[in-house]
């Protein structure tokens, strides 16, 4: 059987539409495949055999999701290198900084109070 031109359309959309909240979820891709096999009007039923190879692919699919998670995180930890040394630098602070008021936690500031600090992102910060 093969399939036309509106059909490869109508499956590759349902297919993106699909697999972008599906990620997070786990034995997902069984779900995914079903519905577009409905929307293409192939039986369904069938899904059951591939539901014995899923569980291997569910588990790459979950690994791979979680090297993309720390990824990023690393990626976000470098492009914050020059905020976390200013953070640092404020080690003497008894208030923690933060782009609101706060309070310092002890009657023994160090810091000079109404000091204000900019940091690279464009967040200032005032110690209170």
């Amino acid at each position: 059987m093969a399939l036309s031109i509106p059909e490869i359309i109508v499956m590759s959309l349902t297919s993106v539409a699909a697999s972008m909240g599906s990620s997070g979820l786990p034995e997902a891709g069984l779900l995914v495949l079903i519905l577009i096999l409905n929307s293409v009007g192939l039986p369904a039923e069938d899904a059951a055999l591939i539901a014995t190879v899923d569980f291997m692919l569910n588990r790459l699919r979950v690994m791979i999701n979680v090297m993309g998670d720390c990824v990023g995180a690393g990626i976000v930890n470098h492009l914050s290198q020059p905020d976390l040394k200013r953070y640092d630098s404020l080690s003497s602070v008894d208030t923690v900084p933060c782009c609101c008021r706060m309070k310092p936690t002890s009657s023994k500031s160090t810091a000079e109070k109404g000091k204000r600090l900019s940091l690279d992102s464009g967040v200032e910060i005032e110690i209170v």
